[in-house]
Order: C-alpha cells, then sequence, then structure tokens
C-alpha cells in the first residue's frame, strides 16, 4: 500500500513519465527527419568537394572516347587516386561513371574487389543522364542503399557524358541517426525531469505535506479520545480516518450528554454551606462545587464517583482541575494545556468532559478578527 507521500509522487510526476514514454516514438521519427536532413547536406557538400579536387589533380575538360572517360587528358578509367583522395577527405563511398557504368570506385564487393563495370540503378541513370538532374536519396550500392548524391558530368560541348557519385557510409548513417536519437531523448528526458522535480517540490510542500500532517494529528487526537485509528496513511486512508473519527466522537458525545441529563442526585453529598462527614478521609479523587465563585463558607462536596470513559486519567483530570483552580480565571485549552503539560487536544478533551459534567463553564471571547476563542472556568474546588 503506497503512503500519501508516494501517491502524491505518482499523480505529480506519473503524467509527465507517461508522456515522456508516448513522445518516443515522436521523437524518433523527428530525428530521423533531422538524420536525412543532415545526410542530404553532407551529400551535396561532398560532390563539390569531390569536383573540386578532380579540377585540382587534373585541369581541364571532360572528354570521352572509345568508351573510356579523361579529365583533362588523363584517363579516368580504373584509375583510383581522385576516388581514394576524395574518399579519404569526407569518409564517403565514390564512384566515377562513364555513362551509367563505373569505372572508379572505392566500392567493394563481396570477395574484396572493386566494384569496376557494375551499373547505376535505372532510376538514378534517368534521372541524371537523361534528364541531366541532380540526384540525391537512396540507391542499392554494392546490395546497401545508403544516402547517395549523383551529377552529371558534361564535356566541353555540354552533353553528358558520366557521373560522379559521392555515397555516405551505411555505418556514418547508423551513428547519425542514434546520436540525433539520443540527443533528443536525453533533452526530453532533462526537461521531464526538470519539470517533474518542479512539480514534486510543489506538490510536497502544498499537498502531501499537509497531507501528512493532517494524518498525524487525526491519529493524536483519536488516540487522546481512545478511538481506535489503524487506517492507512493514505489519502482514502486519511478521508476514511476522519469519517470513522466524526461518527465514534459524536457517539461519544451524545452518550456523555444522555448519562449527565439522566444521572441520580447523590444522597451521600452534604448541602450547600454544610462540611463533610465526621471522621471521612478526603478522596482525592472528589472535587467539591460551589455555585459561580461564592464565598468559600457555601462550598459543597462532589464526589468524582463515575468512571471516566475511556482515554482520560483521574491523575491528570485532578491536575487540570487543580490548575483551574489555582488560576481561577477563565483561560483557553490551550493554556491549560501548557499549564499541565498536555497537549491541547488533550486538555480540550478533559476540559469537554468537565464542561459536559457542570464542573466548568464556558466562556466565549470575541475579538475583532478571527474565530471567537472559547474560555474554560472551575466552579469547582477540592474538599
Amino acid at each position: 500500500m503506497k503512503n500519501i507521500r508516494q501517491q502524491v509522487f505518482l499523480l505529480a510526476v506519473g503524467p509527465l513519465i507517461a508522456v515522456t514514454l508516448i513522445t518516443l516514438p515522436i521523437l524518433g521519427v523527428i530525428s530521423r527527419e533531422n538524420a536525412v536532413y543532415a545526410e542530404t547536406t553532407k551529400v551535396k557538400s561532398d560532390l563539390a568537394n569531390g569536383e573540386a579536387i578532380l579540377e585540382y589533380l587534373y585541369p581541364g575538360t571532360w572528354e570521352s572516347k572509345d568508351g573510356l572517360l579523361y579529365k583533362g587528358g588523363i584517363r579516368i578509367n580504373q584509375n583510383y587516386i581522385p576516388v581514394d583522395r576524395i574518399a579519404a577527405l569526407s569518409d564517403d563511398n565514390v564512384s566515377i561513371f562513364c555513362g551509367d557504368t563505373r569505372i572508379s570506385t572505392t566500392i567493394r564487393t563481396n570477395d574484396g574487389e572493386r566494384a569496376i563495370g557494375t551499373k547505376a540503378a535505372e532510376h538514378v541513370s534517368a534521372s541524371v543522364l537523361k534528364d541531366g538532374q541532380l540526384y540525391i536519396g537512396e540507391a542499392n550500392v554494392a546490395g546497401a542503399a545508403p544516402m547517395t548524391g549523383y551529377k552529371p558530368i558534361r564535356d566541353k560541348n555540354g552533353n553528358i557524358i558520366g557521373m560522379i557519385s559521392v555515397g555516405i557510409s551505411q555505418k556514418f548513417v547508423d551513428h547519425l541517426w542514434r546520436d540525433y536519437f539520443l540527443i533528443m531523448i536525453a533533452c526530453n528526458l532533462a526537461v521531464a525531469a526538470a519539470v517533474g522535480a518542479v512539480f514534486w517540490l510543489f506538490a510536497r510542500r502544498s499537498v502531501s505535506g499537509p497531507l501528512e500532517r493532517m494524518t498525524n494529528n487525526l491519529w493524536e487526537v483519536a488516540t487522546s479520545y481512545g478511538i481506535d485509528y489503524s487506517h492507512p496513511a493514505t489519502v482514502g486512508g486519511l478521508a476514511q480516518g476522519c469519517e470513522n473519527f466524526l461518527r465514534m466522537r459524536t457517539e461519544a458525545v451524545d452518550e456523555s450528554s444522555a448519562a449527565v441529563e439522566t444521572a441520580a442526585p447523590d444522597n451521600n453529598v452534604p448541602a450547600a454551606g454544610q462540611a463533610s462527614p465526621v471522621g471521612q478521609e478526603p478522596n482525592p479523587n472528589e472535587f467539591t462545587y460551589i455555585e459561580p465563585f461564592p464565598s468559600s463558607s457555601q462550598v459543597v462536596p462532589m464526589p468524582l464517583k463515575e468512571e471516566l470513559p475511556k482515554g482520560l486519567n483521574r491523575t491528570t483530570m485532578q491536575q487540570i482541575v487543580t490548575f483551574l483552580l489555582s488560576r481561577n480565571e477563565p483561560m483557553s485549552a490551550e493554556e491549560v494545556g501548557e499549564g499541565v503539560n498536555i497537549t491541547r487536544v488533550t486538555a480540550r478533551r478533559y476540559l469537554e468532559y468537565l464542561e459536559n459534567s457542570g464542573r466548568v463553564k464556558i466562556i466565549i471571547r470575541y475579538g475583532t478578527v478571527g474565530r471567537p476563542v472559547k474560555l474554560y472556568k472551575a466552579i469547582l474546588r477540592e474538599q
């Protein structure tokens, strides 16, 4: 069974955890989109760098003769210097095509040989060689389909005679996507943790803290009245405990009132102004009733012979009565509690019993602001 603090924690932080878990697929999609954008940007940049390196290595125009491709008069077929240089700088797979056939490449087949003589995909050839368009997208390169860029190669007359391509390695793509995803998750979790911490601190101060104090106070009050409070320390247990306490307290007050109203007079109690029977030893559990504070000659003994309710102690009762008689002025339950070193709640319970049994009277003191204060004044004196 969870306690109040755990329940409030789940109410405050649980929705944030749920939202975080729900947004993980969305973060995956966003991360993938960001990764694709980064891949596209890199492919465009690497194509431009590749062309610049080729122009630096072999200045001059492109031309095709007898199925061979030349740059600045240098044969490119099976010339791996330019593709290896571009690959070293970009970490890409680099290929040069004469028409749609690979004539120089860094891509290797399963047996470790360079994939010379392999063809470009048909849709790539159609877009680049026929339409003269720059193609960037996924293409099947030696069994893999990484993000690849193809750009047409034109001779001095503007005719398309081949292509240059760069393809991001699958390893780079995986790392890029993973890094974006992990960064998005880390940011999301950091925000959720910060917001959750703020909500938890607020809920602990404004909700769980007061509820726990209320539970402890209710337990103390119930214990002082002899009521068994064994409900769990949860929000539901607190509500159930309050309901049971109010019901049992109402029943106890009704029983006490009925007992006072129906109590028979004690024939052994002397009349007003008379002394106690000769030779009778004073009983520490007996009290003396007087008319509202007359002279001491009007004292009438009234023994406290009835059984005290459960939870009331005769010694504590004697201390409260003695304290009230010694002060002989209206006092609040808090002042009485401080005077006899008990809690305000416990003192109020004893004072309510003395009120119901006619041994103290209540005076209501009204202030200019706030609730009125209930004061208790003794109409008892010891024998």
